[in-house]
């Protein structure tokens, strides 16, 4: 809800990282979730993001390994399958 409006349910955790943030060292934990109204539309914060648009795990993959994102190819395969499992219990 924080990050863009959406009401969701979380299966748990499916990444974690260490990263700094405004010069202090911080865990970054992405949750699996899903949405529990859908069709309720995102709302960005506008100092965070000015875009967004859905993409699937193979093309998340494929952005990866073309450079157009910071994730590593191999890290966004393990999240969104562990992400699937997760939801799927």
């Amino acid at each position: 809800m924080e990050e863009v409006g959406l009401e969701v349910e979380s299966a748990g955790p499916c990444f974690a990282y260490v990263t700094m943030h405004k010069g202090e060292r911080m865990v970054g934990v992405h949750m699996a979730c899903r949405t529990t109204a859908p069709g309720t539309r995102l709302r960005l914060a506008p100092e965070e993001a000015v875009d967004y648009r859905w993409v699937s795990a193979a093309e998340w993959e494929e952005m990866a390994r073309a450079g157009l994102t910071l994730w590593d190819p191999q890290d966004v395969l393990r999240v969104t399958t562990l992400a699937a499992t997760l939801l799927s219990l």
